[in-house]
């Protein structure tokens, strides 16, 4: 825990010249965006950051160092493989179309991704092999035949047991380079269904079915029955919950679409990443998957 001794100072800058000498400003970048980093007690996760004299910076070195020890080039786990699809259990805190993806998939094959997840959720996520098998998966996402199942660990006990939310979202504001959406007239329309798994005094996990595939859909439809997903500090400011979470708790859990060469169903499930059990029995709530 640092005081902020002059004012005008950027934060990516501050921790270089304090804590983090010895790494580079990608790295102190990354490890800002993801999480580790506090000012005045909140998270702040923008290098540009504008530092004022007396501000209170923390930074949590054993988890930088423990992301750095686990680099890039770890192996991401493949769920699923043919000769037209693969599919893999995307970590957190990495971009679904980054290059560094591609290189921890370490495929033989050139892959073009089907669909997206957000940066910090973990689980399934899609890629062809080729542009006929592209062409063929894409459509069964524009006609709404692919199935897919979510997991959340949300503050609340919602008041029934499951539900269809029916909207239409749209990009409202950017916010320190976040876009942040919401619920408009003129908006995508955005369905989802859900339903309780397990509930525990005053959390939940739900399980949701989005039928499309919006920006931030389903972090947006929770938050808007006002159990937002715990560790999501963009939509979840009403959260009870103040676990050290670095990420919202999100994860894309299956995947389900009929094979185009066979017409036999695929069905992929991504187990559950570490910090989604954790949390789970801090919660009391029993991992039932």
């Amino acid at each position: 825990m640092l005081k902020v001794k002059e004012s005008n100072v950027k934060l990516l800058s501050f921790l270089k010249l304090t804590l983090l000498q010895s790494y580079s400003n990608k790295q102190i970048k990354k490890g800002i965006e993801s999480n580790f980093c506090k000012i005045n007690g909140k998270i702040e996760r923008f290098a540009s950051t504008i530092l004022l004299k007396g501000d209170v910076v923390e930074f949590d070195i054993e988890g930088f160092k423990g992301t750095f020890a686990n680099d890039s080039l770890n192996k991401v786990p493949i769920l699923y493989e043919d000769e037209d699809f693969l599919a893999c259990n995307k970590p957190d805190n990495i971009a679904s179309d980054s290059d560094e993806l591609v290189k921890r998939i370490a495929s033989s094959s050139k892959i073009y991704l089907v669909h997206r997840l957000d940066k910090d959720t973990t689980g399934v996520l899609l890629f062809a092999k080729s542009e006929q098998a592209l062409k063929a998966i894409i459509e069964q996402f524009r006609l709404l035949h692919v199935t897919k199942e979510y997991l959340a660990i949300v503050d609340g006990i919602p008041n029934k047991e499951k539900g269809k939310i029916s909207n239409n979202l749209s990009k409202i504001k950017s916010l320190q380079g976040q876009s942040i959406w919401g619920v408009t007239d003129e908006g995508l329309k955005a369905i989802t269904y859900w339903e309780q798994v397990v509930c525990y005094k005053n959390a939940s996990l739900i399980r949701c079915f989005p039928k499309t595939g919006r920006t931030h859909q389903l972090r947006v439809h929770l938050a808007g029955m006002k159990h937002p997903i715990i560790g999501d500090y963009q939509y979840g400011y009403h959260s009870k919950y103040s676990f050290s979470i670095k990420r919202p708790l999100l994860h894309a859990f299956k995947l389900k679409f009929v094979h185009y060469r066979t017409g036999n169903e695929v069905s992929i499930k991504a187990p559950l990443p570490d910090d989604f059990e954790q949390i789970l029995k801090k919660l009391h709530l029993p991992c039932v998957f």
